[in-house]
Order: structure tokens, then C-alpha cells, then sequence
């Protein structure tokens, strides 16, 4: 590949460009305050208590951001970077990548700025790659838009080709005129840009950058590789990928899920990304999509500053010995299978907990055994050798069980049902969506459709659910700030934090199409559904959630008795409050001193567990005889 070529290539993938839509970068807001640390040129807008630093891309400046910090600077300290030789700041001689690294932190210690966000476009989502790398306890987190921990073109090549290739590079500086360069960069950005007046329009601002200076950016970063680092880059990382298939395609990536592979290929070895696409998008994705690229960062923006949390309690916070009816098994599925006293086949149950994790629900297999039933808990995550988080939990999990129970000589494999709660209610949803061998379904305060689940730092980052490796859709969390305000104070306070405001704000700011395609298809489901709520769950709405089931349910024609029985006075872990008022859990504690409200009274929710469990009886007798 020619220096020339080299160039194109790297403006094609690094370079700011624009489509129509946003023919000029807005105007930036008046800074606060400007100054410089080291080689960093530093502007400051508002004055939050947490803090954003934006970092541009090859060639641009803190113009390519002006619509984010605009947007959060309302309430966040809001911090751009323009590196040496960019946007008409003077070129540095020495390393760049390790000298302007070291001058961010020194800019952080400067300033006493303590875990701020790192959000970086292109070369600047490169660099915010290195600095998790470096110091992630000194980072809250890192946004990288389409900038990648190797420039994508060295992929290709040996290292000799990209030690040759750097200093064909480093040899062209001072043989190109500015005139020459901005001809290159013209000829590229007509390929990123959809009208010829956003080339003529960016073309001034890119202008101001030095050429020399850009090549020695390109060389530097083309014999970067950060890929055998990332493990240590434990910091929460969001790489935003845009897609464009006209152009993409000129790369050899024609499909959306192709370039999904393909970037999450390139960070598999950081611990803590989540690659998110961009559809209908081109590299300046914030031009392309700025809805979607203000969503994607408010929304993991919201997840950093949420304390960590578990959906539900289960009724058995510590390990128990398993009476002589249960067994533990580990493979092929990890849980507990108890059996009835009698003998012959039987109906079985499968029994799902929710977010606390592990085989917890095999406290209560004993009672399910007792009733005549093969009851078999079923941990999902939160295991060895199960996911250890509610992220990516393969519905296949439930399959292996529902394979070994079906095997059994005391089961009757016509009829066997399943029971979940909270979490473990919308996953008894989806897989009796999946495996028509379910014929029954008791969902306790569930939810329909998927939502995001609780990543290693706490943070719900990632849908929950998978089938046949690929993630299902699911509902995002609102980056609604008033409610991540309150939830803030709240557990800053130790007062019980209400997180159902921020389910009701995800919900409400989620689109009809967002919320179908992360409807579980529960009209699949080939027996009648129960489906239990408490009046005042706290936690999220679970009577509206088994009201839009049943609507779904009966506008499909759904043909058996499917029912939702609201309690009034009942809160989220209602169903556990079997041994009278003193046992109901008004409130759960997390990390930290806090806790997150459950909702319900202590009568209420006793004489709703009362009332319902004989109701999960008389239902699973008549639906599994």
C-alpha cells in the first residue's frame, strides 16, 4: 500500500466527514474556561458533579462534539481535548500517543478530576482505549465512537508491512502541500459524505489541521496494537459501530451483524465492552444518527451512576441442607430436583428464581415435591461455568433441563410446567415460548418482554437473554436523569431507592417497535398462563406488565384460560411472605447500606402469599393432571 493510499485509507476509517443532514458542525456553546496541560489544548463547559472528556478524531476538533456538549453539559463538567497539530494547535516533536497520555493524567491530577467518562471519536476512541488500558481505577468509564485498539488496515499486513508502511509515511512529511493533502482528503470524504456541499463545508475545518503532523499520528497509530493489553482495561467500555452498507461494503462488510462480529472480534479481551451498532450511520456517526449516538451515551451514562441491585429476593439467602427427596445435580444443568413421596410418573415443574442468582429456588423444590410434583430448580447464572451476570444467558439453559426431566421414568413428559419469579418469571415466559413441551405457567411479578440484565460492575449494559447464541432484543434503560437523580440521592442517603421510576421512564420513552421486538412470542406458549402482581410492587410495574401479557395474549388468540391476579397491598417479593406479617420483606439491602424498595405492606403482602399460593395449587392441579 503506496503513502497516498495509506492516507486514504486511514481518512476512509478515521477522518471526520458528515452526511446532509448536518451540513456544518453546530456552533460550540462559549467555554467556561480554556487552558493548556502539557500538549492538551483544554476547554471547559458547565460545572457538574461528574465529568465528561470528549476527545476528537484524526484531523478534527472540539467542533465534531459541539451537539454533545451542548446537550450534556446542562449537567455534567464537560471537558475537550484538542490534540497537538489538530485544528490549528502546534505540532509536537517526541511520541504522541505516550506524551499526550501522560499529560491527560496529569491534567486529571491537575484538576482533581476524579473518574470522569473518556468519550472519544474515531483517533480519540483509539486513544480512550489506551488509557483504560493504563489506569481504569482512575476512569468511570469509556465511550469509543468507531475508534478501534488497532487501526483496522494493520490487520492485514505482517509487521514488516507496517513498519515499512510507517516510515513510507513518516518519509512523505514535508513532500505533500497543504493543497495536496486537502485534495486527498476531499477525494475520501466524498466518499463518507452524501452531498457536495458537506465536503465543501468540512474541508475548511479539517484544513486547520497540519498535514505533518497528521502523518505522524497515522504512523504512530499504525504500529499501535492495544489488543494483547485489554485485560486490563476492567473499566466499562460502550464502542459504538456505525454501519452504512454503501459503505461498508467497499471494506468487504456487507451485512450489519457482519461488522458487529467483526468489532466485537477486535475487543473480545476486555472484560468489562459492549459492542452497540449504529444502523443507517457512517463514521461521524454524531452528524449521521445524533439521536441514537445522544441515546446510546445517556443510556450508559445512566448505567455508570446506578448503584449496583438485584431484581429479586429469593426465599433463601444461604445455603440449606437438601432433605433426602432432593438431589444436586451439575450436569448437564446445575440445580436441584426433588421428587414426591409416591411412586409412578408425575407432572414436573421447573422452578426459576430471579437476580439474586444461583440455585436458590431448591429451598422451595421440597414443597413443590411434597404437592406431587418432580420439582426441579434450574440456576441460570451465577454458577461455575454459567454466565456470572444477567447478561447473555443462553434460553438453552432451561432446554438441558427440560431434556433431563422429560427423560425421567417418574415424569410424565405431557406434563410439565414451570414457575419463575421477578427475572426468573420473564425468563419462564421466553422459554415457554421457546419449548412447546411447557404446557403451564406460573410468572410472578414478571415482565412480558425483555429487559436490559446486570452486568459484573452492577450496571445493566446488555440485554439478558440469548437463543441459539444471539442476543435477544430488549428495552433499553432510560437515560432519564431526573429518575437517576432521585435513585442517586436516594442511595447516597441510605433510604430506600425507588427504581421503579426508572423502568417506568424506560418503558414510557420506549418506541412501539422497540418494546414488540422485545415481546416474548408467549402466543407460542401451548398452555394457559398465571400470571401474579402485586398492587404496590415498587420495584417495577408488574401490574401493567401482566396486563399488556394478557392484551397480547387475547388480541392472538391465545386458546386456553390465561389469567392475571393483581393483590392489592402486595409488593414485589409478596409470593415469599409464606410464614405470616413478620417474614414480608418491605425492603432489600445492597452494597454500600442501602436498599432498593420492594413495596407492599407486611399484612399485605402475607395475606397476598397466602391467597396466591393456594392459587398456584389449584392451578397447576388442573392444568397438570
Amino acid at each position: 500500500m503506496s503513502p497516498r493510499a495509506l492516507v486514504a485509507a486511514a481518512l476512509f476509517w478515521m477522518s471526520c466527514a458528515v452526511v446532509a443532514r448536518a451540513s456544518v458542525p453546530a456552533p460550540l456553546p462559549p467555554p467556561v474556561a480554556t487552558f493548556d496541560v502539557g500538549s492538551l489544548h483544554v476547554q471547559q463547559w458547565g460545572s457538574g458533579p461528574k465529568s465528561l472528556v470528549f476527545i476528537p478524531g484524526l484531523t478534527c476538533g472540539p467542533w465534531e462534539w459541539s451537539g454533545q456538549i451542548a446537550l450534556f453539559s446542562h449537567d455534567y463538567t464537560v471537558y475537550a481535548l484538542t490534540l497537538p497539530g489538530f485544528d490549528g494547535r502546534p505540532a509536537i516533536s517526541g511520541p504522541l500517543f505516550s506524551t499526550t497520555t501522560s499529560d491527560f493524567w496529569k491534567f486529571l491530577a491537575d484538576r482533581h478530576i476524579v473518574k470522569p467518562v473518556v468519550i472519544g471519536h474515531s483517533l480519540g476512541g483509539t486513544m480512550g482505549f489506551m488509557l483504560a488500558t493504563q489506569h481504569p481505577e482512575l476512569l468511570g468509564g469509556v465511550v469509543s465512537l468507531d475508534g478501534l485498539p488497532i487501526f483496522p488496515s494493520s490487520l492485514f499486513m505482517t509487521p514488516e508491512q507496517i513498519k515499512a508502511q510507517a516510515a513510507q509515511l513518516l518519509a512523505q512529511i514535508g513532500s505533500s502541500t497543504p493543497q495536496q493533502f486537502q485534495s486527498v482528503e476531499r477525494q475520501q470524504l466524498s466518499y463518507m459524505l452524501t452531498a457536495p456541499s458537506d465536503v465543501d463545508a468540512v474541508l475548511p475545518l479539517v484544513a486547520r489541521s497540519d498535514p505533518g503532523a497528521t502523518l505522524r499520528w497515522l504512523a504512530e497509530d499504525l504500529e499501535l496494537d492495544l489488543r494483547p493489553h485489554l485485560s486490563k482495561a476492567t473499566v466499562p467500555i460502550l464502542l459504538l459501530a456505525p454501519f452504512d452498507e454503501s459503505v461498508d461494503s467497499h471494506v468487504h462488510i456487507p451485512t450489519i451483524d457482519a461488522k458487529r462480529t467483526f468489532y466485537a472480534g477486535i475487543v473480545k479481551n476486555a472484560p468489562n465492552v459492549h459492542v452497540l451498532m449504529i444502523d443507517r450511520s457512517r463514521h461521524f456517526a454524531m452528524y449521521d444518527e445524533p439521536q441514537a449516538v445522544d441515546d446510546d451515551i445517556s443510556q450508559f451514562l445512566a448505567t455508570l451512576n446506578a448503584p449496583s441491585v438485584s431484581l429479586a429476593q429469593s426465599p433463601a439467602a444461604t445455603p440449606h441442607p437438601l432433605p433426602a427427596n432432593c438431589t444436586a445435580v451439575q450436569q448437564p444443568f446445575i440445580g436441584t430436583i426433588c421428587t414426591p413421596p409416591s411412586s409412578g410418573k408425575h407432572p414436573a415443574i421447573l422452578l426459576l428464581g430471579g437476580s439474586e442468582g444461583g440455585d436458590h429456588l431448591s429451598a422451595i423444590a421440597p414443597l413443590f415435591a411434597a404437592h406431587g410434583y418432580v420439582a426441579v430448580s434450574v440456576a441460570y447464572f451465577g454458577e461455575p461455568g454459567l454466565p456470572q451476570t444477567l447478561v447473555d444467558v443462553p434460553v438453552e439453559t432451561i432446554g438441558r433441563a427440560l431434556d433431563v426431566v422429560r427423560a425421567r421414568v417418574d415424569v410424565d413428559d405431557e406434563e410439565i410446567g414451570i414457575f419463575g419469579g421477578s427475572k426468573g418469571g420473564e425468563l419462564a415466559l421466553l422459554a415457554a415460548s421457546t419449548y412447546p413441551q411447557i404446557k403451564a405457567v406460573v410468572a410472578d411479578v414478571p415482565s412480558p418482554f425483555a429487559w436490559q440484565g446486570i452486568d459484573a460492575y452492577g450496571q445493566p449494559q446488555k440485554c439478558s437473554w440469548t437463543l441459539g447464541g444471539r442476543e435477544l432484543p430488549c428495552i433499553p434503560e432510560s437515560a432519564s436523569s431526573a429518575a437517576s437523580r432521585r435513585i442517586g440521592a436516594e442511595y447516597a442517603a441510605h433510604q430506600p431507592m425507588q427504581l421503579r421510576m426508572l423502568y417506568d421512564a424506560s418503558l414510557q420513552a420506549a418506541t412501539p417497535a422497540q418494546i414488540l421486538a422485545a415481546f416474548f412470542p408467549i402466543e407460542r406458549i401451548h398452555g394457559p398462563v398465571l400470571c401474579l402482581s402485586g398492587g404496590d410492587d415498587e420495584l417495577w410495574d408488574s401490574p401493567e406488565y401482566c396486563n399488556m401479557a394478557m392484551e397480547y395474549l387475547h388480541a392472538r388468540h391465545h386458546p386456553y384460560a390465561d389469567r392475571a391476579i393483581e393483590y392489592a397491598n402486595a409488593g414485589h417479593t409478596f409470593l415469599w411472605a409464606m410464614h405470616g406479617p413478620q417474614s414480608a420483606a418491605l425492603t432489600a439491602p445492597v452494597p454500600g447500606g442501602a436498599s432498593i424498595a420492594l413495596g407492599g405492606t407486611a399484612d399485605g403482602n402475607a395475606q397476598a402469599s397466602a391467597q396466591a399460593w393456594r392459587v398456584i395449587w389449584q392451578f397447576f392441579s388442573k392444568e397438570l393432571e
